[in-house]
C-alpha cells in the first residue's frame, strides 16, 4: 500500500527543486493511487527531463517514479462564442465579466453562509481582475456584466455588483482564484447550470473521478481527474502566480471558460472551480477551498467546509497532511503562507464574513 505521507513528502521535495526554475516546469503533483510524482512540463524535451533529474539529484523522488506530463504553459482561461448572447433570466455556464476584463464564465449560484443572500460565483480574475496588472484596483460595487463586454458588441447589460474576491500574491502559494457578485435582481437568475442542472452539494476530488463542466466557450465537456495534489504556476498575462492543491484533468476548457464549475457527473456534486489550463490539461481550485475562502454554500441549507491551512514559506520542507475522515477535505501537501489579503476581501481563515 502506498505510504501517503511519504509520497507527498517526495512531491514537496520535487516541487521545491523544480518550481521557480525558468521556463521548463509548470507544476508538480502526486498521484496517490499510482504512487508516482507528476512533473508538468512547459517544454516537453529530453533536455528538460534531464535537467529535472539533475535538480532533484536523482531519477526518482525519494524512491518514487517520476511521471512527466506535457502540459505546455498553463494560463488563466479568462478570454478569447455560443453562450454569449444576452438572456434573462441568466443560467450559469454563460458569459460574464467586469468591465475591461473581457469575458469568463459564471460557474453557479451560491449563498452567503450567514445571511443566505444569493450570489453569483466565478473567478477573481473574471469578476475583479485581481490577478491582473492592468486592473489592480477593484472595488466592492464594481458592475458585473452578462454577457461580458467582449461578447456584447459594446452594449452593457449589468447583472450585478462585485461583492467579495480573493487577491493573489506572487511571493507565496495561493489556494483559490474566486469571487462573488450580488445580482441586481434575483428574479434575473436561474439556479440551473446549462446542460447540468442544479448542484446537489459538494465533495472532495479523487483520482479517476469522471466530471463535467459547463462553460462560456467550450460548453458542456467531460474529463477525468488526473491528480488533486498539484502545485501549479499559472501565467496571468506575464504575472506568474503559484497555486497549491490544485485539481488537474485532461482538457476540459478553453479560453473564456474560467469560472466554470466542475461537478461529479453521476451525482452533480461540485468538485472544483476552473481557473486555468493549457492545450493538454485543465486546472481547478478545490471547491471546498472556494467555499471556505468566500464563506458561501452551494445550497441554501448547506454548510461551509472547515479548512486548515498551513503557514509555511514556499521553500520550507514542512508539509501538512489532512485528515482521512469522511468530513475532511482530502489529502494534500500545502506549502506557503496564506496570501496577503485586502482588509475587505480575504481568504477567510478566520471567517471575517460571518
Amino acid at each position: 500500500m502506498t505510504d501517503t505521507v511519504e509520497i507527498l513528502d517526495a512531491k514537496l521535495k520535487v516541487e521545491n527543486a523544480l518550481l521557480n526554475q525558468t521556463g521548463s516546469y509548470a507544476g508538480v503533483g502526486a498521484q496517490i493511487k499510482e504512487d508516482v510524482v507528476t512533473v508538468y512540463l512547459r517544454n516537453d524535451t529530453e533536455q528538460a527531463k534531464k535537467k529535472a533529474y539533475d535538480l532533484i539529484g536523482s531519477n526518482k523522488a525519494n524512491g518514487h517514479e517520476i511521471l512527466f506530463v506535457n502540459s505546455g504553459n498553463v494560463v488563466a482561461l479568462q478570454c478569447p462564442t455560443s453562450r454569449t448572447e444576452y438572456s434573462r433570466p441568466l443560467c450559469s455556464g454563460v458569459s460574464i465579466g467586469r468591465e475591461d476584463i473581457g469575458a469568463g464564465t459564471v460557474g453557479t449560484i451560491c449563498y452567503d453562509a450567514v445571511t443566505k443572500e444569493k450570489y453569483l460565483l466565478s473567478n477573481s480574475h473574471v469578476f475583479s481582475g485581481a490577478s491582473s496588472y492592468q486592473h489592480p484596483n477593484a472595488m466592492i460595487g464594481d458592475i458585473i456584466y452578462a454577457p461580458g463586454l467582449l461578447d456584447s458588441s459594446g452594449i452593457k447589460y449589468p447583472i450585478g455588483k462585485l461583492n467579495k474576491w480573493i487577491e493573489m500574491d506572487e511571493t507565496v502559494s495561493n489556494f483559490v482564484d474566486c469571487a462573488t457578485a450580488i445580482p441586481d435582481n434575483t428574479n434575473d437568475i436561474y439556479d440551473d447550470i446549462i446542460g447540468i442542472g442544479r448542484v446537489n452539494g459538494y465533495e472532495e476530488p479523487t483520482e479517476g473521478l469522471l466530471c463535467q463542466k459547463s462553460g462560456r466557450s467550450s460548453g458542456l465537456t467531460e474529463g477525468t481527474i488526473f491528480d488533486y495534489n498539484s502545485s501549479m504556476e499559472v501565467d496571468y498575462g506575464g504575472r506568474i502566480i503559484r497555486f497549491t492543491n490544485c485539481i488537474v484533468t485532461n482538457t476540459m476548457g478553453i479560453s473564456g471558460d474560467s469560472g466554470s464549475l466542475m461537478v461529479r457527473k453521476d451525482n452533480k456534486n461540485a468538485v472544483g472551480l476552473l481557473f486555468a489550463g493549457s492545450d493538454t490539461i485543465t486546472v481547478f481550485n478545490r471547491i471546498s477551498y472556494v467555499m471556505n475562502s468566500l464563506n458561501v454554500t452551494l445550497t441554501i441549507d448547506g454548510t461551509v467546509p472547515e479548512i486548515q491551512y498551513t503557514t509555511s514559506p514556499i521553500d520550507s520542507p514542512e508539509y501538512f497532511v489532512q485528515s482521512l475522515a469522511m468530513t475532511a477535505i482530502g489529502i494534500g501537501t500545502i506549502v506557503g503562507v496564506l496570501p496577503a489579503i485586502n482588509e475587505q476581501i480575504q481568504l477567510a481563515l478566520h471567517r471575517k464574513f460571518r
